[in-house]
This record gives structure tokens, C-alpha cells and sequence, in this order.
């Protein structure tokens, strides 16, 4: 007596393939947050360039300005202490203050993206390698089969609560 096989021949190619655009459909939703969120940051400290250039009576001089903008965030900070000692520039001393906070987000950002980015660039990758290895895993039976789908299983949901969390942090932090 003949019996099916539980896994036909197409059975892993819809699988690899279906996954695949999901994690590349997950990876234009997280880039679409990343990116507002990155513009939204970059915005506000755009606008704190304006108004330290237009301020009426403590306006600060471009090159000034650019000096300040090319520091990393510790010695803006050192700056900033070094203007608060002098008593200058007071009345935008907070503003300064604002524009490290809008430059920590950012690189807050930039880590907390860091995580499910590679998970999915990895996903991409491995899901492209079992596509195009799924004729020869079909071949060696229902058990090779059973593990590959277990596995990939296991490792998309890995992938979906790290993108969640990063997602709900994102919206919680902005």
C-alpha cells in the first residue's frame, strides 16, 4: 500500500517564499518608522539652528553655530558647561541643551533598530538559501522536512516580538 507523503514537492517553496515577503514587508514597515522618526528628530534640531541664527540679541554668529554642529555630543556638553561658567549665551543655553537630547534620540534610535534590522537582513538570507535548497530538503524526507519548517518557525517568531518591541518603542518614545 501507497500512502502520500505529509509534505508534497511545493510544499517548502510556498513556505520559504511566503516568509520572505512577509520579512520584507516587516522591513518597509520598520524602515517607514525609522525614517519618520529619524526626519522627525532631524527637523527639530533644524529648527534650533533657525532660531539660534534669528534670535534677536544673542543670535550666534554661522561659524559658531557650525563649530558647535560638528562637535560629537560629549564635547557639546563641555561646551555648554564652559557657556554656563561665563554666563553667556543664557537665555539659549536650554535650546543647546535640547539639541543634545534630539542627538541622543537619534542614536538611541539607531541602536534599537540595530537588533531586528540584522534578524531580518539574516531572515532574508536564510530564507533565500532554504528557497533555493527545498527540492533537495524535500528529498530526504518528511523528518528534514519537519525540522526546517520547526526551525524557521521558531526563528520568524524571534524575529516578529523583536520588531514588535522595537515598533512599540518607537511609538512610545515619539
Amino acid at each position: 500500500m501507497c500512502h502520500e507523503p505529509f509534505f508534497s514537492e511545493s510544499t517548502l517553496l510556498y513556505f520559504f517564499s511566503a516568509l520572505l515577503q512577509a520579512n520584507a514587508a516587516i522591513l518597509s514597515i520598520v524602515g517607514v518608522f525609522l525614517v519618520f522618526r529619524l526626519q522627525s528628530l532631524r527637523s527639530a534640531i533644524d529648527t534650533l539652528r533657525t532660531i539660534f541664527l534669528q534670535k534677536p540679541g544673542e543670535s550666534i554668529w554661522p561659524e559658531r553655530l557650525a563649530e558647535f554642529d560638528e562637535m560629537d555630543i560629549s564635547k557639546k556638553r563641555k561646551w555648554i558647561a564652559e557657556r554656563q561658567q561665563k554666563k553667556e549665551l543664557t537665555i539659549m543655553l536650554p535650546l543647546f541643551k535640547s539639541w543634545i537630547t534630539h542627538l541622543e534620540n537619534i542614536e538611541s534610535l539607531k541602536t534599537r533598530a540595530r537588533r531586528p534590522t540584522i534578524l531580518l537582513a539574516l531572515s532574508i538570507c536564510l530564507f533565500t538559501f532554504g528557497l533555493s535548497f527545498a527540492a533537495y530538503v524535500h528529498s530526504l524526507g518528511f523528518e528534514s522536512e519537519a525540522v526546517s519548517l520547526a526551525m524557521c518557525s521558531a526563528f520568524e517568531v524571534l524575529i516578529i516580538v523583536s520588531v514588535v518591541a522595537t515598533v512599540l518603542d518607537l511609538i512610545k518614545s515619539g
